[in-house]
């Protein structure tokens, strides 16, 4: 809840709506709806197979604790990445209160409808600081394209070495993980086409999509800056996941943990339901099954390590939130 201060420094009002939009779409119930399946899905499985889950250890201390350092650490590369942006573009924001904001965004697109995390950044980017949020979609879009397109890679090179082991190439993990890069060139060459149109034929998501990208991706050692990030970050997500997933099971290939690590790294900006839920844990499921991991144990480790990062991003949010009504009631 936004303080009265708070609110009138970014100008808000008490009857001002927050940055959810006001109005739901036909979509955004189907959404709901998703999510809704996907946990449904979730209890019918584990349920059905009770006997199995039941005797299964509870996750050590060490690999939880890790998996929510990893979490922190992701967060804290994530919000660089925003400040860098966000002071390349013009914004006073501190890296302290990037972090701050940015933690609360991130449990607020892991807790509430699909896209009120960003939404709130956006709107609290633009009241706060005065940035435009052709800006701040143009940062995230970078970042977005970025992950999938230097992810998509590193785990096509894995599955390619992999490839050498008796099992052979598999050849839907090998289309799963190309889609999202011919998807990135897609985006490119297409919104390319659509910026060269005549004046007045080109608007809406488009001219928002480039005006963003062109400058943010105009400065070179920016750029070059984000992909150390966005590598930084899968070394993040490869540490957890080799950590989770040892401690179920000791004897699993280094590689297969990595391909998981990616998968979950590039489903989760497949925001159709509130973070990812679901989608990431089928993502998963079928990298595994693909490379003949024991599905159980490795759903057990999707859904803890979901659980430790949900209440990891809570406990930041909240003094987080506190931090920054107090900070705006000072001012």
């Amino acid at each position: 809840m936004w303080s009265k201060s708070l609110r009138a420094r970014t100008g808000m009002t008490e009857g001002t709506p927050g940055p959810v939009p006001a109005k739901r779409s036909p979509v955004q119930y189907f959404r709901y709806l998703l999510a809704l399946l996907f946990c449904v899905a979730g209890l019918v499985y584990v349920s059905s197979e009770w006997d199995e889950f039941r005797h299964l250890q509870w996750p050590s201390p060490l690999p939880v604790t890790l998996v929510s350092l990893g979490f922190v650490l992701s967060l804290a590369v994530r919000s660089t990445y925003n400040w860098l942006v966000a002071r390349h573009l013009g914004s006073g924001i501190s890296a302290g209160e990037s972090f701050l904001i940015s933690s609360i965004s991130t449990a607020g697109n892991l807790l509430l409808p699909v896209g009120a995390g960003v939404g709130l950044r956006a709107a609290y980017m633009k009241r706060a600081h005065g940035f435009p949020i052709t800006h701040f979609a143009g940062g995230m879009i970078v970042f977005a394209l970025l992950n999938l397109l230097v992810v998509s890679c590193i785990a096509l090179l894995i599955l390619i070495g992999v490839s050498g082991s008796a099992q052979g190439l598999s050849v839907s993990l090998l289309t799963m993980f190309a889609v999202p890069i011919l998807l990135v060139l897609a985006l490119t060459i297409i919104g390319k086409i659509r910026r060269e149109m005549p004046s007045g034929s080109a608007g809406g998501w488009w001219t928002t999509f480039w005006q963003g990208l062109t400058l943010v991706v105009g400065d070179r050692r920016l750029v070059a800056v984000s992909v150390a990030l966005v590598i930084a970050n899968f070394v993040i997500a490869c540490v957890t996941w080799t950590v989770a997933l040892r401690d179920y099971s000791a004897d699993i290939r280094i590689d297969v943990a990595l391909l998981i690590a990616a998968s979950q790294v590039i489903s989760g900006f497949l925001n159709v339901t509130p973070g990812a839920v679901g989608i990431q844990e089928v993502t998963g499921l079928y990298v595994g099954r693909s490379l003949n991991t024991t599905v159980i144990e490795l759903f057990a480790v999707l859904l803890w390590v979901r659980g430790v990062r949900l209440m990891t991003a809570i406990a930041i949010a909240v003094p987080s939130t506190i931090i920054l009504q107090r900070r705006w009631g000072r001012a």
